[in-house]
């Protein structure tokens, strides 16, 4: 589709083809994205899958340096990029085309299975649990009773006088040999894309994963815990009780993230972290020990 059939949401300054909203690291090609900001343009000219930006009329002279990009200006480019987004998405068939349910899967008569859904063999889906569209579930993988998969999560625009709902077309992909245990959610992204769950994760009880994160094979996610959107986990990660990771922190491979924890930042390959924010475990330990003896905690 052409970025002059979306003119009404802003001032159109150089044409370009476009097929879906996206984020300005996508791989998506011909994808509209928004920015804000001389660093956020940096990295739309960085990506040739970015074939359209939606900017302030403060960054016009400078986009204009990028040769065959189109370029909307707008006077609130968020508002204008999902009012897009949601003209885009209206047509949009799914990720998932056709349904397919292995004859194997066993699939208790309570769960609700919605279309355009693959699910692989030997799965095991227990009472209660929901399985939304465009979600595909691998081989050998429990789904616990009550467990949610695929469902949207908080996407809204607010902004001045304008709050709207925004299309949710993403999808859900988990792997093979994975545990999905009771009550546990996995949300979709709002954007095309898939929230992924790679071979053998665990994910416990109540737990929580954010809209279009992505979990390395044979981490393990402990009861209660809250993904926020768009996480990064490796592979082999330890996440403890009741932990809480905020939107958009990756987490390198083999670390661990303590019982309670709350991440507020991006933690290297096997670091270990705990506290509210989390700091580095060791230090966080010595600094607990330092008030014991400074009798600013309870002893008991």
């Amino acid at each position: 589709m052409i970025l002059s059939k979306f003119k009404k949401y802003g001032k159109l300054i150089a044409e370009a083809d476009i097929e879906m909203t996206m984020f300005p690291g996508t791989d998506r090609p011909q994808s509209i994205c928004y920015a804000l900001s001389g660093k956020a343009l940096e990295l739309v000219f960085a990506n040739s899958n970015i074939s359209a930006v939606i900017i302030p009329k403060s960054l016009q002279e400078a986009a204009l340096k990028k040769a065959d990009l189109g370029i909307l200006v707008s006077d609130d480019p968020q508002a204008s990029y999902y009012q897009i987004h949601n003209d885009l998405t209206a047509q949009f068939k799914g990720l998932v085309e056709v349904t397919r349910i292995a004859d194997s899967a066993q699939i208790a008569s309570s769960a609700i299975i919605k279309d355009r859904v693959q699910i692989g063999e030997n799965v095991i889906i227990e009472d209660g649990a929901m399985v939304f569209e465009d979600s595909i579930i691998g081989d050998n993988t429990y789904i616990g009773p009550g467990a949610i998969i695929g469902t949207g999560g908080l996407q809204h625009f607010r902004s001045k006088n304008k709050f709207f709902n925004v299309r949710q077309v993403g999808g859900v992909k988990i792997g093979n040999n994975c545990s999905i245990l009771a009550r546990a959610l996995v949300q979709k992204p709002y954007q095309a894309f898939y929230t992924v769950l790679g071979d053998r994760v665990k994910l416990s009880v109540k737990s929580s994963v954010g809209h279009g994160a992505t979990i390395g094979d044979q981490t393990l996610i402990a009861g209660g815990c809250t993904l926020g959107g768009n996480v990064r986990l490796g592979e082999r990660v330890w996440v403890g009780p009741g932990a809480t990771i905020k939107d958009g922190i990756s987490i390198g491979n083999e670390a661990k993230v303590f019982i309670g924890s709350t991440v507020v930042q991006s933690i290297a390959s096997k670091g270990e972290v705990s506290g509210a924010f989390a700091v580095d475990h060791k230090l966080n330990l010595r600094n607990f020990a330092k008030l014991r003896r400074d009798g600013q905690t309870n002893k008991t």
